[in-house]
């Protein structure tokens, strides 16, 4: 539910301490459950969903995501052959 959105070589003041390393930027490109949210439901906010799409409403919840460890992944199809990348972070 996360898309890439930055990535470039950090070396400044982190919220652990100093970092030097290459850092990547991921922010949500759905909803997201509020437990994902620093201060849970106190820290999300929602915005109404495009009734085109959502003719019955609804709203998505976004908030600053806690910091911590992260697993992704992607799946995709390149010359016909099924790929998949996975990796390991954290902040």
């Amino acid at each position: 539910m996360h898309d890439v959105r930055w990535g470039e070589h950090y070396k400044g003041e982190g919220p652990g301490g100093m970092i030097d390393a290459f850092v990547w930027l991921l922010q949500i490109s759905g909803a997201a459950p509020p437990n994902h949210f620093v201060d849970g439901y106190a820290g999300a906010t929602s915005e109404r969903q495009p009734a085109m799409y959502f003719p019955l409403g609804g709203g998505s919840l976004k908030g600053v995501g806690k910091p911590g460890e992260i697993v992704w992944s992607r799946v995709f199809v390149e010359s016909g052959a099924l790929h998949a990348d996975v990796g390991r972070g954290q902040w």
